[in-house]
């Protein structure tokens, strides 16, 4: 089953405490600025990170009364690991359809090793490979900020309002039938969740959910790397 090119933005698990205290959150107020002026200082921000971790999902489940046998269900979920060196990408996707299920699996480090570019690499986890190439001339690790991908610039950000209650920042990207809530930490600026709001459907005879998630943290994996028994035991591919 090959990977699909997703729709959107695929996004992470959501994470939520469960506590027997009542907490009153303080009131979400209008920020003094804008969307578009937020992901600027967001993206200036990405400067002071040395490694950022990003977990998401993408599901739909589709179930029918009058025919289970042609129920549906399909996710994905991908990890990507970045600093400096090394950057780790996994996506697992499955999908079953009337009991019968589908599943594949792609893992890849890519990692600088002086002025070489190595990508390790394996699929439905069978016999990891590598492939080796010389880097650009200067080119001796990944820039933050270049390989963090989730803040786009765009005219239309312009116009957005931003929220607050002191702790976090947001904002909500509509378009089609998604909306996408972008959640910025107020302290560090950076981004730490986005959250897709999918409208399902259930008349009775048709029942379809949709998850949409990301979560991102920083700084945490500035040691990261290829371990040593995938780097001795891959096959060199041309």
């Amino acid at each position: 089953m090959k990977f699909k090119k997703m729709k959107g933005i695929v996004l992470g698990i959501v994470l939520f405490t469960m506590s027997s205290l009542t907490v009153t959150a303080a009131p979400m107020v209008q920020a003094p600025f804008t969307a578009a002026q937020l992901v600027d200082q967001s993206k200036a921000a990405l400067a002071g990170v040395s490694s950022y971790h990003v977990e998401s999902v993408e599901s739909i489940e589709m179930t029918y009364s009058l025919t289970p046998q042609v129920n549906f269900f399909h996710s994905i979920t991908t990890q990507l690991t970045a600093n400096p060196s090394c950057i780790y990408y996994q996506a697992v996707e499955s999908t079953t359809t009337g009991g019968n299920t589908e599943a594949a699996s792609l893992e890849r480090y890519t990692a600088f090793e002086g002025n070489v570019m190595k990508e390790y690499t394996s699929k439905n986890n069978l016999q990891w490979t590598l492939k080796s190439r010389r880097a650009k001339q200067g080119v001796t690790g990944f820039s933050m900020q270049d390989s963090f991908t989730l803040l786009k610039s765009s005219p239309g950000l312009t116009g957005i309002p931003v929220y607050t209650d002191g702790t976090v920042y947001q904002y909500t990207l509509s378009s089609d039938d998604v909306a996408q809530i972008y959640t910025f930490d107020a302290a560090s600026m950076l981004l730490i969740s986005i959250h897709g709001v999918i409208p399902g459907k259930n008349d009775g005879l048709q029942n379809i959910t949709n998850r949409l998630d990301y979560v991102i943290t920083y700084n945490m994996y500035d040691a990261f790397g290829v371990p040593a028994e995938i780097a001795g035991a891959a096959i060199p591919v041309s």
